[in-house]
């Protein structure tokens, strides 16, 4: 991600077929499955990461391996300080919706 925002500024040039690979949210899988791949092919990458996620146990990345892939090059962005439950979010036919209020 730093070489597209340097290229976009004109202060890098980068191969003309080129990608950036970001992955979302913090899940372990992002360590366990795609890291090793990346890291053996020499792949940058860029994690967007929920502040409030990293490091709450089940499927959630800690702080030890966001570092241990930071060592190893890839960058780190954030992503927000959490992720609402998607399975509650309201319709847009909501009245609270549709008046333009916003549930707390």
């Amino acid at each position: 991600m730093r070489d597209l925002l340097a290229w976009s500024a004109a202060r890098r040039n980068i191969p003309d077929e080129s990608i950036v690979i970001t992955m979302d949210d913090g899940w372990v899988g992002v360590y366990q499955f795609a890291y090793p791949v990346l890291k053996e092919m020499g792949f940058p990458f860029t994690m967007y990461l929920y502040k409030k996620y990293v490091n709450s146990g089940g499927r959630s990345l800690t702080w030890a391996q966001i570092r241990e892939m930071m060592e190893a090059g890839a960058e780190v962005g954030s992503h927000s300080v959490s992720h609402e439950n998607m399975t509650s979010r309201r319709g847009k036919d909501d009245p609270l919706i549709m008046s333009g209020s916003c549930p707390s």
